[in-house]
């Protein structure tokens, strides 16, 4: 590393280590979480060189645990890690969507670990904690459904730890989504050149994946209760929500073409709101005939 590299990473680590001790002190973690990963996708940018850049994570990793002790070195490898992967995605311009995932991974096996960390609980029984409490609530304010009410937390009960996947993977995702969000708005502001996201519009599951999505409720009607049974579960969940994500583009392409402006985005979360499941099969017949391309209305 050149003096000015040195002096990027120095200053990237500083930064970095002030949103580390705001997030351990519990100073809007929601926020700080967002915020972790951006400083070594920033220094992504700077440097686009593997050798620095994994530096500059090992010099966070040890400020991390200078400053904050193991806790502090465990979310560093986890939030680290992510921006790790998105920044190198930038510059290896990997396509968008692979390196939103592959920075989910990271944060559906990273989670847990955490959430054990701190309470010392695993995430399913936190989960299932959760839901309890927040049943007793409900019961407790309409009494005249508590049977109603018992039924439905016997089942969430049930099905909850088997969700669990799909979950954390949605949780990281989303997180992945919105920190490269931010961290490509602060990337224009400093005059870098920010890569293209690409149209969303053109998001497309294909017709394998429709067909898997087809036949998935046959194996979990089959399966017992078995890792087969838990795989299928949670990938026709996955599917089910990435259907109706692209269902909802569909719609919304349908939408621009007869509406404008917010009556669009009211109408389409109206629709979305109560329509979940059409817009999933929407999305499925997306991926055999194509809808997308019969609209003639303004790109997303």
């Amino acid at each position: 590393m050149n003096t000015k590299s040195l002096v990027h990473a120095a200053m990237i680590i500083a930064i970095y280590l002030v949103f580390l001790i705001l997030y351990t002190i519990g100073i809007l973690p929601s926020l700080t979480a967002l915020i972790l990963p951006i400083p070594i996708i920033i220094y992504s940018q700077m440097s686009k060189k593997l050798p620095e850049i994994s530096l500059l994570f090992l010099g966070c990793c040890i400020g991390a645990f200078l400053l904050t002790s193991a806790f502090g070195l465990f979310i560093t490898i986890i939030y680290g890690l992510s921006g790790l992967i998105l920044g190198w995605g930038m510059v290896k311009k990997w396509p968008y969507w692979q390196c939103i995932v592959n920075s989910a991974l990271v944060y559906m096996f990273g989670i847990p670990l955490i959430i054990y960390l701190i309470s010392n609980m695993w995430i399913t029984d936190l989960f299932i904690e959760i839901f309890t409490e927040s049943f007793e609530i409900v019961n407790r304010m309409m009494p005249e459904l508590s049977d109603q009410i018992e039924i439905i937390q016997n089942q969430m009960t049930i099905i909850l730890p088997l969700i669990i996947p799909t979950l954390l993977l949605l949780s990281g995702m989303t997180l992945s989504f919105l920190s490269d969000r931010i961290s490509k708005l602060v990337l224009h502001r400093l005059k870098f050149e920010v890569p293209q996201t690409g149209n969303i519009g053109r998001f497309q599951l294909g017709r394998m994946l429709a067909i898997i999505y087809i036949v998935s409720p046959i194996f979990v009607a089959i399966l017992n209760h078995s890792v087969i049974y838990i795989t299928v579960l949670n990938l026709m969940l996955l599917l089910n929500i990435l259907f109706a994500f692209q269902g909802t583009i569909i719609l919304f392409q349908l939408l621009r073409t007869r509406t404008k402006g917010i009556i669009t985005w009211i109408i389409l979360s109206i629709l979305v709101l109560y329509l979940l499941f059409p817009l999933s099969i929407l999305g499925v017949m997306d991926a055999f005939f194509n809808y997308r391309n019969r609209f003639k209305g303004k790109k997303l």
